[in-house]
């Protein structure tokens, strides 16, 4: 008898230390999980100010505007001294007229300033009485008529722009030049080319100072 109680005591005894494990076991994953530590996701933006880079395309869009602007710059410079040369064949064509020794020179742009070539420079007289008439007040190569024409054309090509108009003189200047006249003494061409070229002098001086005079639009 005292053999079977001892047996169900050790076995209560070891059903105890068996459920025992897994309890501690449980408690000690929850504790592991609740105290694990989880990196936060958000990213931190830095308080200091970065500059943008430039991009390639910009720069490349840079590089096209600085060439688009030296093109127009360079196509002005080109159109400034293709008007200077006319003005200047324009010079030497009435400037010979008027002299009657005639000129044959660049004239395709006479008509949209003039009308026609012959507003431009007109038929030369074919008789002596005829060049006379020409060469005398009121004539189409008289001082006024010739200087008129020339001022014409300046200022259709230089405006009112100030650079300019001072570059349309000096064409001027070298149109009588190379129409063989010293600009000093008048030698080498008719006094009535001397002449015609101090009244166009004049009438340029006149021009630069109402230009100068009248006041920029802002």
């Amino acid at each position: 008898m005292q053999i079977g109680t001892n047996y169900q005591t050790q076995s209560a005894s070891y059903t105890s230390a068996k459920t025992s494990p897994p309890s501690t076991q449980q408690s000690s994953t929850k504790t592991s999980q609740t105290d694990s530590y989880q990196p936060s996701t958000q990213t931190t933006q830095s308080a200091t100010y970065t500059k943008p880079t430039v991009t390639e395309a910009e720069t490349d869009k840079e590089s096209q505007k600085a060439k688009a602007a030296a093109f127009v710059e360079q196509a002005n410079i080109e159109n400034q001294e293709r008007q200077k040369q006319m003005m200047q064949d324009f010079v030497k064509n009435n400037v010979s007229n008027q002299s009657g020794m005639g000129y044959t020179g660049n004239t395709d742009i006479l008509k949209e300033i003039f009308g026609s070539v012959d507003e431009a420079l007109p038929p030369m007289a074919t008789t002596p009485e005829g060049a006379a008439a020409a060469v005398a007040p009121g004539g189409a190569y008289s001082v006024e008529a010739v200087s008129d024409r020339l001022m014409e054309m300046a200022k259709a090509f230089a405006g009112d722009d100030p650079e300019m108009i001072e570059e349309m003189q000096n064409a001027v200047k070298k149109g009588f030049e190379q129409a063989g006249m010293d600009l000093e003494t008048g030698e080498g061409l008719p006094d009535i080319s001397f002449e015609t070229f101090n009244a166009t002098m004049e009438k340029f001086e006149k021009w630069k100072a109402e230009v100068a005079a009248t006041p920029e639009v802002q």
